[in-house]
C-alpha cells in the first residue's frame, strides 16, 4: 500500500499521509520533483524528502524502498473535486424515512467492470475525494473489491453507512490496512426499540454499537449524523451522549424529505413538536455540479443526490458528461414552480433540487424554505 499521496487540487499542490490523514501544502516545484522521482524512476531522492518522512518517523533503507511509499496522481485540468458513488441500491435495512425508491432495490446492478469504470472516469475528472454511499455500501457484494480499487488509485475515500456491518471482521482488516479518510455513520436511536421501529431490524442497533467500538478501537476517522425522527426524538440526549463515546464529531439532524419520486409518506415519521432549521450547507451558494457530482447506481451522473430529472450516462457518454454536468446545474438551479410566487424567491438560497421536490403538494415546508423560517412569510 502507497502510503503517502501527491496530487493538484485546483490550484493547491498537496503531499498527504494517507494513514494519519495529515496534508501538508507543497509548491509545484516539490510536487514536480517528486512525480519525476515516483514516476520517472529518477536514482536520486528529492533533497526535502527525508525532513518529510522524519515527521512519520518512516526510515530511508534505500531508494527503490521510499519510492515504493508515494502515489502520485496525473494533474486533471477539470474542475471538480468531489463526487459521490451509489455503489448499490439495496440495503439491509428498511427505514421509514428514507428518500430512496423501494423498487430501486429489483433494478439489474452493473458488473464489477463497469463500476471500475465509473471510478476511472470520477478519477479522471479531477476529484479528490469520493465518497462510496448507496443503498447501503458495506451490504454491497462489490464493496471491499471497489474500495481497495479507487484507494489504489488515489482518491481520499468517505463512507456513508448506516454501521450495521462494522462488525464484519474482512471490512475492519480493509479499515486497517487502508483506512478511510472518514467514515459518517447515521445513528437512528439510543434503543433497540427506536431503531426497530424506524428501520425494521430488531437488532441493528446492537449490531451498530459493537460496530462503532470497534472503528474506535481502530483509530479511524469518525463522524455520526444523529437522525431525529417520531420514534427517537425522546431519546435525543441519550443519542448524543452515545454519540460522544465514540467521536466528538457529530451533528444532529431533523429534516425528512420526501421520497425521490415525490412519494410524502416518509414526512410521516418526522419529529413532532419542533421546528427544525435547513442543513447548513444548503445556505451556501451551491455548487452542485461544478465542483462536484453524484452518480447513481446504474452511472448516471448528476449534480447531486437530491437531483435526479436531469442526469448524464457516464458509461456511453465517457468524459463527455463532465462537460454537460456544469450546464444542467445552470438549468436545474432555476426556480421551481412551487416557489414562483413568493415574494422572497429573489433573496432565496434554499436548495433548489429540495424545493423542486415539493411540487406535488404545492408548499415548501418551514423546515425546507429558509427564508419562509427567518420572514414568517
Amino acid at each position: 500500500m502507497k502510503r503517502f499521496l501527491g496530487v493538484r487540487f485546483f490550484d493547491k499542490y498537496l503531499l498527504i499521509d494517507r494513514l494519519s490523514g495529515k496534508t501538508a501544502k507543497i509548491t509545484k516545484h516539490r510536487f514536480d520533483e517528486l512525480k519525476d522521482f515516483v514516476n520517472s524512476g529518477l536514482s536520486r531522492i528529492p533533497v526535502w524528502m527525508p525532513a518529510y518522512l522524519a515527521n512519520f518517523m518512516v526510515e530511508i533503507p534505500g531508494i527503490e524502498e521510499v519510492r515504493a511509499l508515494f502515489l502520485v496522481r496525473q494533474s486533471r485540468s477539470n474542475q471538480y473535486g468531489k463526487a459521490s458513488y451509489e455503489i448499490t441500491n439495496k440495503c439491509n435495512l428498511s427505514c421509514l424515512h428514507c428518500y430512496r425508491l423501494q423498487s430501486e432495490e429489483v433494478v439489474p446492478s452493473l458488473t464489477i467492470e463497469q463500476k471500475k469504470n465509473i471510478i476511472e472516469l470520477i478519477e479522471q475528472s479531477g476529484c479528490l475525494w469520493l465518497q462510496l454511499t448507496g443503498g447501503e455500501p458495506l451490504f454491497c457484494s462489490d464493496f471491499i473489491e471497489l474500495y481497495k480499487y479507487a484507494y489504489d488509485l488515489g482518491l481520499l475515500l468517505v463512507i456513508s453507512s448506516n454501521g450495521v456491518r462494522l462488525q464484519d471482521q474482512e471490512i475492519l482488516e480493509l479499515f486497517k490496512t487502508r483506512p478511510p479518510r472518514r467514515l459518517t455513520i447515521s445513528l437512528y436511536g439510543a434503543s433497540s426499540d427506536s431503531y426497530s421501529k424506524l428501520t425494521g431490524s430488531a437488532t441493528a442497533f446492537e449490531k451498530v454499537v459493537v460496530g462503532l467500538k470497534k472503528i474506535k478501537e481502530l483509530g479511524i476517522c469518525l463522524r455520526i449524523s444523529i437522525i431525529v425522527t417520531k420514534f427517537n426524538e425522546s431519546e435525543l440526549e441519550q443519542m448524543v451522549e452515545l454519540a460522544k463515546q465514540f467521536t466528538s464529531d457529530f451533528h444532529v439532524y431533523r429534516n425528512i424529505s420526501p421520497r425521490l419520486n415525490g412519494d410524502t409518506s416518509s414526512l410521516e415519521v418526522a419529529s413532532e413538536g419542533n421546528n427544525p432549521e435547513l442543513d447548513e450547507e444548503c445556505r451556501q451558494d451551491c455548487l452542485a455540479g461544478k465542483t462536484f457530482y453524484n452518480v447513481d447506481a446504474l452511472g448516471y451522473a448528476g449534480i447531486c443526490k437530491v437531483s435526479r430529472d436531469r442526469t448524464v450516462n457516464l458509461l456511453n457518454e465517457s468524459f463527455g458528461s463532465f462537460e454537460k454536468l456544469a450546464k444542467i446545474a445552470e438549468e436545474v438551479m432555476q426556480l421551481p414552480a412551487v416557489c414562483v410566487s413568493c415574494e422572497l424567491r429573489v433573496k432565496c438560497q434554499t436548495c433548489r433540487p429540495m424545493q423542486m421536490m415539493y411540487n406535488d403538494i404545492s408548499e415548501v415546508p418551514k423546515s425546507v424554505c429558509l427564508e419562509n423560517q427567518k420572514f414568517q412569510c
